[in-house]
C-alpha cells in the first residue's frame, strides 16, 4: 500500500483517486456486500501504483544526484510502519480479552511476521488467500505489504547497480522490461502447479510492480500530449471494470488473467488525466488519502465478523463496513499524519532509534504471546472445557499418526515416499473377504473411522490408500503443489491403482470434490468410477460433507468464551452450495449405473451440523474428525445403511 510521496514526485489526483477505487473494491469483496467477484484485484492495482511511484522517486533522485538508499528505506518505513504497529498493538490487546490460547498464540505469530514484513512467506506456507481458513487469519491482508516492502528493499539496489554503470533511463527501462518478462512468464507457467507460491511471493508478483515502473520510464523518455490520451484512460477503466465483475476467485491467480487489471491500471496512469470525474472528485480524494489505513483496518473487522458468527447478518456486516471508514479516518488523522510530520523533522538517528525501539518492544510482546499460554484469562470452568476439547484425540484428522491410514504429507514431513502408503487397512481382519479398496485424497482419509466400523459390520477388510490432494484418478492432475513429495506419492499410488482394475471387488471413492471441480478435474473422478464399474467392480462413492464458511470446531470453542452453546439450528454456509450441487451430480451418476452406489449426505449426518454432545462432525470446516466419522457410522446404521449396502454389494438377495 503506497501513500503520498514527497518531492521529487508531483502529487497526482488520478493516482490518489485510483487508490480509492482499488481499496473500495477490496472492501466490497471481503465484506461480500455486492456482487463484486473480482474485487481482490484492487491489490494488483496497488502493486502497479507502487511500481510507478517508487521508480519515479528512485530514478528522479539519481537524475538529480541526491538519491540516498538509506533515506529511501526510512521514508518507506515512516509511511508504512506506524499505522501498522498501532493496528497490531490494538489487536494484541483486544485478543487478551477475546481469544482463547491457540487463537491468541496464532495472532502473536502473525504479528511477528507482519512487523518483519515476511508475512507473505508465512501465509504461503500456512494459508490460502481464498481458502477455508482465510477468515481465521487476523493479519492475512498484510501479505501485500510484505511483498511491497521486499520490493522496496531490493529495487533501489537493482537500480543503483544499473545507474553505476550506465546512468541511462533507457538502459533502466531495458532491464526492468527484462524483469517484467521473466516474472510474468514465471507466474503464468507456475500458477497451476504452485498456486500459493505464485500468489504470495515477490518473484511472481514483481511483474505487476514492474508494469508501473515501465509506465514511468516510458513517460520519462518521451513527452506525450495528455489531451490526446483520453482513449487510453477510458479503455483502462473498462479493463478494470471487467476485472471487478468478470474475474473471480476460482480462476488461477494472478496468472494471465491478472494482465487485464494490470494493463488497465497502467493505461490510466499513462494517460495522466488530472481532473477526471472518476478520480478527482472529493470523495475519491478523501478515500485515496485514507486508503492505506482503510486497507489495514477493514480485514480484522471481517475476521471479527466470522469469529462472532455474524458474517451472514446484514446489520453487522454493514455496521463493520462503516466502522472501517471511521477507524481509517482516526488512523489517518491521529497516526499517519502526525507521525509522518514528527519523524520527517527528526534526525536520521533519532528517527531510526524511535522506530527500532517501538518495533522491538511490540515484537517482544508478540513473541511472548506466541510462546506462552497465558492461562487464567477466563473463568477456570471455561478454560477446563476448552482444554478438554482441544486435547480430545478424537477431534482431529484420522491419519497414520493416530492409527488410521491417511498419509498426511502436509503436516508430517517425515513420511517416506513409497509403498508404505499401500499397507494399511481398516474394518475386519478377514483378509479372505472381498477385495475392497478405499482411495482418494484427505476427504477419503477422513472416512477411515467410518469404514472401520462399517467394514467390521460387513466383515470387509478395507485396503485404505489416501494422501493429500490425490483425488481418485489414474491421470497426473493434482490439486496441490507441483513439484512436491505429495505429488510424487500421488503418482506412485495412482499407478498402483491402475493395476487394480481387474482384481478389485469393491472400490470406495471420495475427494475434496469442490476443489477438484474448481480446478476442472471432476470428470476424471467420473471416468474412473465408470471404468471400474464397467469392469464389474462395485463402486461406492462417498458424499462431500458440509463445507462451512469457517472452522466450526474452533467456533464451538470460541463460543465457550462467551458462555454460549452451539445453535441447534443448521449453520448456514455459502461455501456449501457448490458441494451440494456436486453431490447431486454424483447421485445422478450412480442412478444411471447399477454398479455405482452413492451414499447420500443425509444418511451420514441427518442434515445436522452437530453430533451427540453438541460437538460438530467437522473439525476444520471441511474434513470430519475421527469423532465425527464414528458418529456418522452410527447414523448410517440407524438409517438402514448397512442393509442398503448389503443389497447393492450382493450380500443379500
Amino acid at each position: 500500500m503506497s501513500l503520498h510521496l514527497p518531492s521529487p514526485v508531483k502529487f497526482r489526483e488520478d493516482i490518489n483517486g485510483l487508490r480509492a477505487w482499488a481499496v473500495i473494491a477490496v472492501l466490497l469483496f471481503h465484506f461480500q456486500l455486492i456482487g463484486l467477484p473480482g474485487g481482490f484485484v484492487g491489490v494488483d492495482i496497488f502493486f502497479v501504483i507502487s511500481g510507478y511511484l517508487m521508480t519515479a522517486i528512485i530514478v528522479g533522485g539519481y537524475e538529480k544526484g541526491n538519491f540516498s538508499i538509506l533515506k529511501f528505506y526510512m521514508a518507506r518505513v515512516r509511511r508504512i510502519l506506524p499505522a501498522l504497529l498501532v493496528l497490531i498493538f490494538v489487536l494484541l490487546v483486544i485478543g487478551w480479552f477475546w481469544l482463547y490460547t491457540s487463537d491468541y498464540q496464532e495472532l502473536g505469530a502473525q504479528s511477528l511476521y507482519g512487523m518483519s514484513f515476511l508475512s507473505n512467506l508465512y501465509y504461503w506456507r500456512t494459508a490460502g488467500y481464498f481458502g477455508a481458513d482465510a477468515e481465521e487469519k487476523w493479519l492475512l491482508h498484510i501479505w501485500s505489504l510484505a511483498v511491497e516492502a521486499q520490493f522496496y528493499v531490493l529495487y533501489p539496489l537493482f537500480i543503483a547497480i544499473i545507474w553505476k554503470f550506465w546512468r541511462s533511463v533507457k538502459v533502466v527501462l531495458v532491464w526492468v522490461m527484462l524483469l517484467f518478462t521473466i516474472s510474468l512468464f514465471t507466474n503464468i507457467i507456475l500458477v497451476e502447479k504452485m498456486p500459493s507460491a505464485v500468489f504470495y511471493l515477490l518473484p511472481t508478483r514483481g511483474w505487476e510492480l514492474a508494469a508501473g515502473a515501465i509506465v514511468f520510464l516510458i513517460t520519462k523518455m518521451h513527452r506525450f500530449n495528455h489531451s490526446n490520451l483520453k482513449t487510453f484512460y477510458w479503455f483502462g477503466w473498462l479493463l478494470i471494470g471487467v476485472s471487478f465483475f468478470l474475474i473471480n476467485e476460482s480462476m488461477p491467480w494472478p496468472g494471465y488473467w491478472a494482465v487485464i487489471p494490470v494493463l488497465g491500471t497502467s493505461l490510466i496512469i499513462f494517460a495522466n488525466n488530472q481532473g477526471g470525474a472518476l478520480t478527482a472528485n472529493p470523495v475519491a480524494q478523501w478515500l485515496g488519502d485514507r486508503s492505506y489505513s482503510l486497507y489495514l483496518w477493514h480485514w480484522p473487522l471481517v475476521v471479527a465478523l466470522y469469529f462472532a458468527s455474524l458474517q451472514n447478518s446484514w446489520f453487522w456486516v454493514i455496521s463493520f463496513f462503516t466502522l472501517s471508514f471511521l477507524l481509517a479516518h482516526i488512523s489517518y488523522q491521529l497516526i499517519e499524519k502526525p507521525t509522518r510530520g514528527y519523524l520527517s523533522k527528526s534526525t536520521f538517528r533519532k528517527e531510526f532509534l524511535v522506530i527500532v525501539l517501538i518495533t522491538a518492544l511490540l515484537s517482544l510482546f508478540a513473541w511472548t504471546i506466541k510462546e506462552k499460554s497465558f492461562s487464567g484469562r477466563f473463568e477456570s470452568v471455561i478454560e477446563t472445557e476448552i482444554e478438554n476439547i482441544t486435547n480430545n484425540k478424537q477431534l482431529m484428522m484420522p491419519s497414520v499418526e493416530n492409527g488410521y491410514c491417511f498419509y498426511n504429507y502436509q503436516d508430517n514431513t517425515k513420511l517416506e515416499f513409497g509403498g508404505n502408503n499401500l499397507n494399511c487397512s481398516v474394518g475386519s481382519q478377514n483378509e479372505k473377504s472381498k477385495k475392497t479398496l478405499l482411495f482418494g485424497d484427505s476427504y477419503a482419509g477422513h472416512y477411515d473411522p467410518f469404514w472401520d466400523v462399517i467394514g467390521k459390520e460387513l466383515d470387509l477388510n478395507i485396503h485404505s490408500v489416501s494422501s493429500n490432494w490425490c483425488f481418485p484418478s489414474t491421470e497426473e492432475s493434482f490439486t496441490g503443489r507441483i513439484p512436491s513429495r505429495a505429488f510424487s506419492q500421488c503418482l506412485f499410488i495412482r499407478q498402483w491403482l491402475s493395476e487394480q482394475i481387474n482384481n478389485t471387488d469393491i472400490l470406495i471413492l471420495s475427494a475434496d470434490y469442490v476443489d477438484v471441480a474448481n480446478k476442472g478435474y471432476l470428470n476424471e473422478i467420473f471416468r474412473l468410477a465408470e471404468l471400474f464399474a464397467k469392469n464389474g467392480t462395485k463402486v461406492v462413492i462417498m458424499p462431500s460433507p458440509k463445507i462451512y464458511d469457517q472452522n466450526i470446531l474452533k467456533q464451538f470453542i470460541r463460543g465457550k468464551v462467551f458462555y454460549e452453546k452451539p445453535s441447534e439450528q443448521v449453520v448456514f454456509s455459502k461455501k456449501d452450495q457448490s458441494a451440494i450441487e456436486i453431490n447431486k451430480k454424483l447421485s445422478h451418476l450412480a442412478k444411471g449405473n447399477n454398479n455405482i452406489f452413492f451414499i447420500e449426505r443425509s444418511m451420514l449426518f441427518n442434515g445436522k451440523d452437530f453430533a451427540n454432545e453438541e460437538l460438530p462432525f467437522s473439525y476444520d470446516g471441511g474434513h470430519i474428525s475421527i469423532y465425527g466419522a464414528i458418529k456418522a457410522s452410527e447414523i448410517f446404521k440407524a438409517n438402514d445403511g448397512i442393509k442398503k449396502l448389503e443389497l447393492f454389494l450382493g450380500f443379500t438377495e
